[in-house]
């Protein structure tokens, strides 16, 4: 029965996890400056800062002459969950998407999601979200990442399932690299972005959660390829999402992907690390 509530449950509520999958500035925050756990995105830098851009510059759609052109928008994050006519009015106006551009510094960037916290929050009870979480559902993750029009960039994305609290201590990077026992562990390595016109989809399928998992932590780091070049013309990241996924969910989520195609490179590991 908890299951196919929570199929017909996917059908009419929004469904990304992603807290900020847009990258606007003014959302980057929380009102409790110590619940760290709830806040977006924790940016980390090595060097130069990253830059929130909206509209996202110097991506186009192949001409120069044309405008910047935007990634496709993302599901919505749930602001309120109260309310089908809220709901309908989000998904018929989606929030404008932004974007965040890195530099020649490696940037990282870091969400924490209380899986059951959310469902709990989207209506179901702590029992009835323990059920879908241990019912295993496929997860997916996605992202929209552009390069600067001249240069090209390199872009890593790990995802992590664990039994954790929000609270408690993220993994180091150690532990996303050696994929340690317990939960779930991906991290796709260093992987190189030629320069190319428009947005690019990165794309992640879990095909089931493993049972007793509560939250996920997501990781993005992007940067220059070269290193060189001043200003925000890294990889730019844009439309984030985390979403439990049903059948047609899970035969749609690789189309329009282009990760499978881009290269590894060869010195993963430490080096990805630098």
């Amino acid at each position: 029965m908890y299951i196919l509530c929570w199929r017909l449950y996917l059908a009419c509520h929004a469904r990304n996890f992603i807290r900020n999958p847009t990258f606007a500035k003014s959302l980057n925050w929380v009102l409790n400056p110590l619940d760290r756990a709830r806040k977006p995105w924790a940016i980390r830098n090595t060097g130069d800062a990253v830059r929130f851009e909206n509209p996202p510059q110097d991506v186009t759609a192949g001409d120069t002459a044309a405008p910047p052109c935007l990634p496709p928008p993302p599901q919505p994050y749930p602001r309120s969950h109260n309310g089908l006519l809220k709901h309908v009015t989000r998904l018929l106006a989606p929030e404008m998407p932004g974007c965040l551009a890195t530099s020649k510094e490696w940037a990282e960037l870091v969400q924490v999601v209380d899986l059951a916290g959310e469902l709990c929050l989207r209506g179901l009870s702590a029992a009835q979200a323990a059920a879908v979480l241990d019912s295993g559902l496929p997860l997916g993750l996605s992202l929209q990442v552009a390069t600067h029009s001249c240069h090209a960039a390199h872009l890593a994305v790990g995802l992590m399932l664990d039994a954790g609290a929000p609270g408690q201590p993220v993994p180091s990077m150690q532990a996303w690299v050696e994929g340690r026992q317990g939960g779930h562990r991906f991290y796709s390595g260093r992987l190189h972005l030629q320069p190319t016109p428009g947005w690019r989809r990165f794309a992640y399928l879990l095909p089931a959660c493993p049972a007793g998992c509560r939250r996920a932590v997501v990781l993005v780091r992007g940067r220059e390829a070269a290193g060189v070049m001043e200003g925000p013309c890294g990889v730019k990241l844009a439309s984030a999402q985390l979403s439990l996924l049903n059948t047609a969910g899970v035969a749609s989520w690789g189309e329009n992907a282009a990760s499978s195609e881009w290269q590894q490179r060869p010195d993963g590991g430490e080096a990805d690390r630098a």
